[in-house]
This record gives structure tokens, C-alpha cells and sequence, in this order.
């Protein structure tokens, strides 16, 4: 709690809170992709997430946009497992978020 004070209190505020919550998010489910998932689509991925959490820590984005996503990323991890299919439909919603900032 200290940690999210001092955030917080530095001036970073919620942007910096929210991109250290979805980079865990990502490292997260870079340990659950199944093995039909491509090295391509990884990469994809991982570069659309870097996108994102640059421009939410950099506070470029509202938190009203990343409501559906944090829906999807709930529903996409509850199994445990992140299919090919699952990574296309995360890297798809997050590029289209990225494309609005």
C-alpha cells in the first residue's frame, strides 16, 4: 500500500498504477498461451500491449476505454489458458483501442 501511496503522491498517479497492473496482466498471460499460439501472434500481442501501457501510463488514455478490454482479459484468462484464438480476438481489441489514442 505504501508503493501505490508513493506512486500515487509522485505525481505518476493512476497512469503509473495502471500500467504496472497490466504489465503483471501481460506477464500473466504470456505464461498461459497454449501451444497453437504462433510466435508471430506473441509478438503481436506483446507490442500492442506495450503500445497501451505506454499510453496509459503517459495518461493518453481514459480508463472509460479499457473497461471492455478488462472485461475480455477476465474472460479470456478464466480458464487459465490464452488459445490462438483468444490472443487474436486481446491483440485485435487492443489495437483498436490503441488506434484511438
Amino acid at each position: 500500500m505504501i508503493f501505490v501511496g508513493g506512486i500515487v503522491a509522485s505525481g505518476g498517479g493512476m497512469g503509473q498504477l495502471l500500467e504496472l497492473m497490466f504489465g503483471s496482466i501481460q506477464s500473466e498471460i504470456d505464461k498461459k498461451f497454449t501451444k497453437d499460439v504462433q510466435q508471430t501472434q506473441k509478438a503481436a500481442f506483446d507490442r500492442e500491449m506495450k503500445t497501451m501501457r505506454d499510453s496509459v501510463r503517459e495518461n493518453r488514455l481514459k480508463l472509460d476505454r479499457l473497461q471492455p478490454l478488462l472485461r475480455t482479459l477476465r474472460e479470456v484468462t478464466s480458464d487459465d489458458r490464452v488459445t490462438s484464438a483468444e490472443t487474436e480476438q486481446l491483440t485485435k481489441e487492443i489495437h483498436d483501442i490503441n488506434k484511438g489514442s
